[in-house]
């Protein structure tokens, strides 16, 4: 195999050796020719993607709730093995929601990490003011819902919790995958290296 020997004055030198297949056509390394410039020696990993996780609402037609305080979308946590603890975790939240028949209604949502009854809330966003035109009580009202964090979980294996709440009496309906519009509720979690 040919290679080149390059000798530091204390007697150790860098190698620059032949790749151990024959290449399927000439390779070229080019230096700078106006800069000066150092060869990396390890493939850093800081900033790439290294897994994409989605957890969608399955197996219901819809979540429902009328309570005034966080509840936990069952069906949206998310337990995540990640390669490294000091690694972030991008969460992207998309919910497809309804209300049926209330002229007014607003409603927060949370992103959640660990055990719902102790877990640290990431991220309150409003879902939004909508107005129902007629407010007859015979129709429904669909609304889109998206948020996102960027989280530090400080261990391999953290999970998130999807949390809503009513502001005003109403019903709030999260829809899953079994509902008749087509319409699915889902989380995408992003591992980033650190």
């Amino acid at each position: 195999m040919s290679q080149i020997k390059l000798l530091h004055s204390g007697g150790n030198g860098v190698i620059i050796a032949a790749p151990d297949s024959n290449p399927a056509s000439d390779r070229t390394l080019k230096l700078p020719s106006d800069g000066d410039g150092t060869i990396l020696t390890t493939n850093s990993p800081v900033g790439k993607i290294l897994q994409v996780v989605q957890k969608k609402l399955t197996g219901t037609n819809y979540f429902s709730t009328t309570s005034t305080s966080f509840v936990e979308v069952t069906g949206l946590a998310q337990t995540l093995t990640l390669s490294n603890a000091n690694n972030k975790v991008l969460i992207s939240v998309n919910l497809h929601t309804s209300t049926f028949g209330d002229n007014y209604l607003r409603a927060r949502s949370q992103i959640r990490f660990g055990d719902f009854s102790t877990a640290d809330g990431l991220s309150t966003n409003l879902l939004g003011v909508y107005n129902i035109n007629g407010g007859s009580g015979t129709e429904y009202m669909y609304f889109p819902h998206t948020h996102q964090v960027l989280h530090t979980p400080n261990t391999t294996t953290p999970t998130y919790r999807i949390a809503v709440r009513l502001i005003e009496s109403a019903t709030l309906y999260v829809y899953g995958e079994n509902n008749v519009d087509g319409l699915e509720s889902s989380v995408v979690f992003m591992e980033i290296a650190a």
